[in-house]
């Protein structure tokens, strides 16, 4: 027999035969009837790698008369181009696929009014839950009003909602975030530790005012003040991240101060590597001229030239996790230990990234 028929030949019994366990067991878990029975999350896992790699899958018309479901979820990323995003959305998609669901994927970038749109393309009776990657409803600074009224209809639409680089816990969501203050923090003392001491900011204009965004900008300005830093203004500066010639523009004056930064944090990988290019085009060298450290770790973050040093979000982590969270309350699996009414956001740790844009400032040099 071929491995393709072998593949869909697999059913309940040969999954279970896989996994050690009774067929009505394989039944419960990968239909999500977990109430009232115990089964250990190490026997739940154990079931799910079976059937993964037996490529198992149930009949969807039939499971769907049973449990009124769609095997489908949806995700709304604010911004579908962002590699950020797409890193993420690539990991949500192989999830789901695993388990068996279909992914749905909108954009809600720069329009309210297609958050609520979408929340009714991507309505319950056509899917059975909701990833949010980013500030997907919230995209003009002091619309917070605004946005607490569109979540809240989100939820009250979607059972099952989680979401992802956003502000946590908006309206008793799941959250999956990366703690930032911690990760600029990092960022910063690695560039102090070289000796530098005047460093600027930039983030990117594309985008402003995102949660995220505005985390980072705080922590700049905490790690100023506790490492008694001096603060100036004319050291923060925003770049449309994807318009080359405009930030070459918007860093001439900052490149042209009497006395120039010799490092900067930017708020993004993908502004980074803009900020790199633009640099180099300007005639400053990096790290020579001045260092450079980003936030993310994208793909493309080790194939600049020079590499890029940069924060990691665990985005693999991030992902996987999102979907299993959503995947698991959809099928009715229950959080052990969680505490009605406790905090649902998930905080990952981020790690810093040395590669080679970052070095000491150029007057350090010559005193070694």
């Amino acid at each position: 027999m071929s491995e393709d028929a072998q593949r869909m030949s697999a059913g309940i019994r040969d999954v279970a035969r896989l996994a050690g366990v009774a067929p009505s067991t394989v039944s419960r878990v990968l239909n999500g009837k977990l109430s009232g029975v115990s089964i250990s999350p190490a026997t739940v896992e154990r079931i799910r790698a079976a059937a993964q790699q037996l490529h198992y899958r149930p009949n969807p018309w039939a499971r769907g008369l049973r449990t009124a479901q769609t095997e489908t979820i949806g995700v709304i990323a604010f911004d579908l181009a962002h590699p950020f995003a797409a890193e993420l959305l690539q990991v949500i998609f192989s999830s789901c696929r695993a388990r068996g669901y279909h992914v749905l994927v909108g954009t809600a970038e720069y329009d309210s009014s297609e958050g609520w749109m979408l929340s009714d393309i991507l309505s319950a009776d056509r899917v059975d839950g909701v990833i949010l990657v980013g500030d997907t409803l919230l995209h003009i600074s002091g619309q917070e009003d605004r946005f607490d009224e569109a979540m809240a209809r989100l939820v009250q639409v979607h059972r099952h909602v989680v979401t992802v680089a956003s502000r946590p816990s908006v309206a008793g969501e799941t959250s999956i975030i990366v703690d930032n203050a911690a990760g600029v923090t990092l960022a910063l003392e690695h560039l102090v530790r070289l000796g530098h001491h005047r460093i600027a900011h930039i983030r990117d204009g594309y985008h402003p005012d995102t949660w995220e965004d505005l985390q980072r900008i705080q922590a700049y300005y905490s790690f100023l003040a506790s490492h008694n830093l001096p603060y100036d203004p004319a050291l923060e500066v925003t770049v449309n991240g994807r318009d080359l010639e405009a930030a070459r523009q918007a860093l001439r004056p900052l490149l042209g101060l009497d006395h120039p930064p010799t490092a900067v944090f930017v708020n993004n990988d993908a502004t980074a590597i803009t900020v790199l290019k633009a640099a180099l085009l300007s005639g400053v060298r990096v790290p020579t001229d001045l260092s450079l450290v980003g936030f993310d770790d994208i793909a493309f973050a080790a194939l600049s030239t020079p590499g890029l040093t940069t924060i990691r979000q665990p985005i693999h982590e991030m992902g996987s996790h999102a979907a299993g969270v959503l995947l698991d309350a959809i099928d009715g699996v229950q959080i052990v230990d969680l505490e009605p009414g406790a905090d649902k956001t998930v905080v990952f740790a981020p790690t810093l990234v040395r590669r080679e844009s970052c070095a000491p400032p150029p007057t350090s040099k010559r005193k070694t």
